[in-house]
Parts: C-alpha cells; sequence; structure tokens
C-alpha cells in the first residue's frame, strides 16, 4: 500500500512538473522573442541610429539619436584617415570630420523625394556615405552623389526608394547591404573600378532588371543578388573567380546563366529556386557543384556537367523537372543525396565508377528514365535510391553489391526483373515494395535474395 501511495503522489508530481517545464518553456520562447526583436532593432541602430532601445523602451529623440550617432562614427574613414570630430551638422546632413580634412555622411534626416548631395559641408569634401546612412528612407526616390565621393559603408541606402544611383568610379567594393531591399531600384551601372561586390549588396532589390557588372570584377560574395525577382540576365566577367553561397537564390526571372571559365566551384544554394532559368552552361575546369546548387529550378532543361567535376552535393539538381541531359561524368568521386530526385524529364543516368556507394533518393522519382546501369564498382544501393522510377523495365544489380538499402526499387510499376547477386548481405524493408509485377532473378536457392524474397513474399527464380 506504502508503493502504491508513493506512486500516485510520484505521478501528481510529474504531471506537475510537466506544467512547470511547460511554463518554463513559454517563457523561454518569450524571452527568445524578444531577445530576436531586440537584436533586429539594435542591428538597424547600429551606425544608423534610427531606432535605439534603452532597458525596452522606444526612444525616438533626437539629441539621444544624435548621441548614439556621435559615439557609433568609424574611428577612421575608408582611406584610413583618423577620425577629428564627430556629430556635425549642416541642414539635413549630420557628418564627420577626419584629419585629412574630409568629410563623412553619417545620416540624411530629409524626407525629399530627391536630393543632391553637396560636394562640401563647411568646407570639408564629402568622400565617403557612412554606414546606413540613408537606412529606410522610404521616401527618398533619386540620390545624386558627387564625383568626391570615393566610398560606400555598409547599408548606405538599404531600404531606400531609389530607383538609380550614380556609383562613382573611385569605388572599388560595393560593400555589404549597400543597396539590400531597395525594392524599386531598376538599373544600376557599376564603374569599371569595382573588384568585388560584398555580401547582400544587393539583396531584395526586387524591380532590378539590369545590372552592368564591369570586366575588373573578381568576386561576388554570398546573397549579392539574391531576392532580385525581375533580374532577367546576368553576365558574369571572365575576372570573377570566386562566387558566393545563395548568389542569385529566388531570381525567379533569371532565364540564362554562363559560369566564367575561373569558376571551380558553383556554390551553395547559388541559383537556388530561379524558377525561369532554362540554361545553365558551366565551363571546363570546373570541380564541384554545391549543395543545392540548382535546387527547384522547374524551368531548367539542358545543364551539361563539364568531366572536370568531381563532387555533386546534396539536391544539386533536384525538383528540376523539365530537366534532361544532365549526366554525371565519370570523373566524379563524390554524389549527393537527392541529387537528382525528382528530375522527372531526365532519361539518362550515370553511376561513375569510384562511386562505391549510391546516395539515398539519388535518382527517386525520376519517372522518365529508361535504364539504369550499376557499376560492379559499387557496394550500397541507398535507401530510395531509385524509388518510383517506373518506366523502368529491368535492373541488374552487379555482383560485389552487399546492401540494398530502405524502399531503393519501390514503387517502380513496370519492373519486370531485377538481376540480384550473391554478395547480397542485406536488403532493407520495402525494397521493392509496390513494384507488384518485379521477379528477382537469383543465381541459387541459397543465396540472402532467395531467402529475402521468400520472406517477403516477392516473386524469385533461378537464374
Amino acid at each position: 500500500m506504502k508503493n502504491k501511495k508513493a506512486q500516485k503522489l510520484s505521478e501528481k508530481e510529474r504531471q506537475q512538473l510537466i506544467l512547470e517545464k511547460n511554463k518554463e518553456k513559454k517563457k523561454k520562447r518569450t524571452r527568445i522573442i524578444l531577445i530576436s526583436l531586440i537584436s533586429v532593432v539594435v542591428a538597424a541602430a547600429v551606425g544608423v541610429g534610427v531606432y535605439l532601445l534603452a532597458g525596452g523602451a522606444f526612444m525616438s529623440d533626437e539629441a539621444a539619436f544624435e548621441a548614439d550617432l556621435k559615439e557609433n562614427t568609424a574611428k577612421k574613414n575608408p582611406a584610413g584617415s583618423a577620425l577629428d570630430r564627430a556629430g556635425l551638422r549642416e541642414g539635413d546632413y549630420s557628418y564627420a570630420i577626419y584629419k585629412d580634412g574630409t568629410a563623412t555622411l553619417s545620416y540624411y534626416w530629409g524626407d525629399a523625394k530627391e536630393i543632391t548631395v553637396p560636394e562640401k559641408l563647411d568646407g570639408h569634401k564629402v568622400t565617403a556615405i557612412g554606414q546606413s546612412c540613408f537606412y529606410n528612407k522610404t521616401e527618398l526616390e533619386s540620390v545624386t552623389l558627387p564625383e568626391s565621393v570615393a566610398y560606400f559603408e555598409e547599408y548606405a541606402f538599404q531600404r531606400c526608394a531609389v530607383t538609380s544611383v550614380n556609383i562613382p568610379k573611385e569605388n572599388t567594393v560595393i560593400k555589404e547591404g549597400t543597396f539590400a531591399d531597395c525594392v524599386y531600384l531598376k538599373e544600376v551601372t557599376l564603374p569599371d573600378t569595382v573588384t568585388e561586390i560584398a555580401t547582400g549588396a544587393f539583396y531584395g532589390c526586387k524591380a532590378l532588371e539590369k545590372i552592368t557588372l564591369p570586366e575588373s570584377l573578381e568576386k561576388i560574395a554570398d546573397y549579392a543578388f539574391g531576392g532580385c525577382t525581375s533580374l532577367s540576365e546576368i553576365d558574369l566577367p571572365e575576372k570573377v573567380k570566386t562566387l558566393g553561397a545563395y548568389i542569385f537564390t529566388e531570381c525567379t526571372s533569371l532565364e540564362a546563366a554562363v559560369i566564367p571559365a575561373g569558376i571551380k566551384e558553383i556554390p551553395e544554394a547559388a541559383f537556388n529556386n530561379c524558377t525561369a532559368l532554362s540554361e545553365v552552361t558551366m565551363p571546363e575546369g570546373l570541380e564541384k557543384i554545391g549543395l543545392s546548387a540548382f535546387y527547384g529550378c522547374t524551368a531548367l532543361e539542358t545543364a551539361a556537367i563539364p568531366s572536370t567535376v568531381k563532387e555533386i552535393g546534396d539536391y544539386a539538381f533536384c525538383y528540376c523537372t523539365v530537366l534532361d541531359g544532365a549526366v554525371p561524368p565519370d570523373g566524379v568521386e563524390k554524389l549527393g543525396q537527392y541529387v537528382f530526385a525528382d528530375c522527372k524529364a531526365l532519361t539518362k543516368m550515370n553511376i561513375p565508377e569510384k562511386i562505391t556507394e549510391i546516395p539515398a533518393y539519388c535518382y527517386a522519382s525520376c519517372t522518365s528514365l529508361r535504364d539504369i546501369a550499376i557499376p560492379d564498382t559499387v557496394k550500397k544501393i541507398g535507401d530510395y535510391a531509385f524509388t518510383n522510377c517506373d518506366t523502368v523495365k529491368r535492373v541488374t544489380v552487379p555482383e560485389g553489391v552487399e546492401v540494398i538499402g530502405l524502399c531503393a526499387f519501390a514503387g517502380m510499376d513496370n519492373l519486370l526483373t531485377v538481376d540480384m547477386p550473391m554478395s547480397l548481405i542485406s536488403i532493407g524493408e520495402g525494397a521493392f515494395a509496390d513494384s507488384t509485377k518485379v521477379v528477382l532473378m537469383c543465381v541459387q536457392e541459397d543465396s540472402f535474395a532467395w531467402e529475402y524474397a521468400d520472406k517477403y513474399n516477392v516473386e524469385a527464380k533461378i537464374k
């Protein structure tokens, strides 16, 4: 009786503990949300000072803002000169003066639709637009800059309503987030001095239809043009040697891409969900196609993979539903999971001889695939590797294969025969599920394949 009582009490305590834990989880979630909101606001305020957060209170006081602006002024200007004075103001412009006698715009206070930035402030030549100087100026449609401006700092025009900006020739780097979320920006021409476009420089510029990239350009960083949903064409200069991850992700109007000869890797999600992309040209010398590089490119019809490619990452061509003619070359040493999954128009495949394991879902739901050829170097066929490839009629699993994964050949409505080797030691559950016409052709009755067929009621015959 004592034990039963203790058991009941323990149950009540357990229920109470669960309630307390749930309350604590809710508190933690609330704290996380608050911290996230604070982080967003603080991030916007760095350099901009548009919003200030102090003890959870929203502050719009101009004096407090100016104090914050002064405190966060860069200690050196882009030319390397030390700060002389900060927190200065002339008309609608806050600015700082540096030891070299130049001025950097810190913030624009006005609400005009069109402005011409003065060449000088209090006699000092304006040479830089400071970090987040025009941040969130949603009414600002046109900015004319003097030739003296040689530098843009990070997020200088983020979330402005500008439709065009003249970029001075002295700029060599388009800094991080410079024009991010400028949703009305339609056309940009970069001067021939630019060598780098930094992370997210034009991210989310939804109206951007055309950008002229200079021959001097060598590097384009992560997310540089991500979410530019109106961008229909891009000409990548030959000098470009580095492309960042997600560089053109969600560019849903981009129709074609030519990768420059010097590129060794197409990075992660580079053209992810570019749903209008119908053709891509990849150069000889390319060595790697990264994770999800062309994921969801539902208009992509052709993508010849160069013979120099050694690695194709997970999901690289997944959901390219009209793609045909993308065949891994024999030199590929690493093949990712889901790499051609749901490529419903794909008629040909290749498993290079250096591949010892066919990855999970590798050719899953390739419903136009005619034949499945597995080289004798393969030791394992991964889970769901060829599931739903329902036009294939015969498969030969060569000697040397030891493992067939879960549902590897499931849902193949027209599969009639599978030649099974003696080398098999494991066949996953449902390996031939819903392949109702299949007959396993076994070497002998005491083979593993024969025993599997008997156990799971799959028809089998001796070769």
